[in-house]
C-alpha cells in the first residue's frame, strides 16, 4: 500500500506541476498580418495610349489601429514592382486616380497600389498596361488617332476641345474614327503648347490624313492678322496647297489637282533656306522657305481653322494627326504613308 500511495502521489505532483508551467508561459497570439489591418486595392486601368494610362487605388483600415504614411502607384517593366523603385507616385488621398506619364510605347507595365502603414508597406493586385503604338514615336510631341475621341496619345500635350466637328468612318471604313468639318462652323481646339514651332529654334513635322476634295484651312497655330503670334497653318484649295509659316514672306504655295481620295500630307520646317517641304501620298511635291518667329507665345493650336479674323473653316475630314519637334527622314514619311 505504501509504495502505490508514493506512486499515485508522484504522478499528482507531475501533473501539477505541468499544469502550473503551462498556465506560466502562455503561448503568443499570432501577430496580426497586413491584410487584416490595411487593404489595397488597384483600380482596373483605363485610358491607355502611347506614352500614359490610368489607374488608381482605395487603400481603408479593415480592422487595428494601423496608421497609413503613404499611398501611391508604382510601375515597372517587371512583375512585383515595390517602393524601393523611382517610378512611383505619393498621393494625399487613400482613394484616388492617377494618370501614369512617361511610359515607353509598344510597352507591358506591371503596375499596383501600395500604402506604408506603421504594421509595415502593403501591396495591391498587381495589374497590366500595354501602351498603345505607332509607326513614329521618335521626337513624336502630338498624336490624335481620333478612335472615338479628340484625345492626345501623348503625355505632352492637351487633349482637344470640340465644337461642331463630328465623328465618322476613317478611310478604312471604321466607324467613329476621323473628324468631320463643316466648313461653316467646326474646329477642334487643342489650346496652348509651347512645346509646339516651328520657331527659328525649334523644328516641326506634321503628318495627317485630310479627306477627298476637303477645302479650307486644315490645321493652324496661327492669329491672323498678328504675325507675332503666327507660326504656321496648312490650308487646301481644290487647285492650291498652302503651307505658311508666321503668314510673312517667304511661304509654299503649289499649284495642284483636287484630292479624290483620302490623302496623306507631311509637312516640314526648320529655319533656314529652302528648309521646308510638303509631301503627299510619300512624295515630295514642294520645297521652300519659311518665315518664322524666334519666340514662342500663348497660341492655340486648332484644326478645322485658323484663330481669329477670316478663320477660313474647313469642310472636309481629318485623321490620324502626328506632330514631331524634329524632321522627319524619308524613311519615316514612307511608314507613316504606309501605315
Amino acid at each position: 500500500m505504501k509504495r502505490v500511495f508514493m506512486i499515485v502521489h508522484c504522478c499528482l505532483a507531475v501533473i501539477i506541476f505541468s499544469c502550473q508551467k503551462k498556465e506560466a508561459s502562455p503561448q503568443p497570439s499570432p501577430p496580426p498580418t497586413n491584410s487584416s489591418v490595411v487593404s489595397v486595392s488597384t483600380t482596373p486601368i483605363s485610358d491607355t495610349a502611347l506614352t500614359y494610362c490610368t489607374s488608381g487605388a482605395t487603400v481603408a483600415i479593415s480592422s487595428g489601429t494601423a496608421q497609413i504614411n503613404n499611398r501611391g502607384l508604382v510601375w515597372s517593366t517587371s512583375r512585383n514592382p515595390d517602393i524601393s523603385l523611382s517610378t512611383k507616385t505619393e498621393e494625399s488621398n487613400n482613394s484616388f486616380t492617377r494618370r501614369i506619364v512617361g511610359l515607353l510605347p509598344n510597352t507591358t507595365y506591371y503596375i499596383r497600389a501600395y500604402a506604408t502603414t506603421s504594421v509595415g508597406v502593403v501591396y495591391g493586385n498587381e495589374l497590366t498596361c500595354t501602351t498603345k503604338n505607332a509607326p513614329v514615336t521618335n521626337g513624336l510631341i502630338a498624336y490624335y488617332p481620333f478612335n472615338g475621341n479628340a484625345k492626345n496619345w501623348v503625355d505632352t500635350a492637351s487633349n482637344g476641345e470640340i465644337t461642331n466637328a463630328t465623328l465618322i468612318a476613317d478611310r478604312r471604313n471604321n466607324a467613329n474614327a476621323a473628324y468631320n468639318f463643316n466648313g461653316t462652323s467646326a474646329f477642334i481646339d487643342f489650346g496652348i503648347n509651347n512645346n509646339i514651332g516651328p520657331t527659328t529654334k525649334t523644328p516641326i513635322s506634321i503628318s495627317l490624313w485630310l479627306s477627298a476634295g476637303a477645302t479650307g484651312n486644315v490645321i493652324s497655330k496661327y492669329l491672323n492678322l498678328d504675325a507675332s503670334r503666327s507660326y504656321f497653318y496648312f490650308g487646301r484649295s481644290n487647285s492650291n496647297i498652302s503651307w505658311i509659316g508666321n503668314g510673312t514672306n517667304p511661304y509654299i504655295s503649289l499649284s495642284t489637282t483636287p484630292d479624290t481620295e483620302w490623302t496623306h500630307y507631311v509637312l516640314l520646317a526648320e529655319a533656314g533656306a529652302n528648309n521646308a517641304k510638303v509631301y503627299r501620298n510619300g512624295k515630295l511635291i514642294g520645297t521652300g522657305t519659311l518665315a518664322m518667329n524666334a519666340n514662342m507665345s500663348n497660341t492655340s493650336l486648332v484644326i478645322g481653322k485658323v484663330s481669329g479674323a477670316f478663320p477660313g473653316f474647313l469642310k472636309g475630314s481629318v485623321d490620324d494627326v502626328s506632330i514631331f519637334n524634329r524632321i522627319l527622314t524619308e524613311s519615316e514619311i514612307t511608314a507613316l504613308y504606309n501605315n
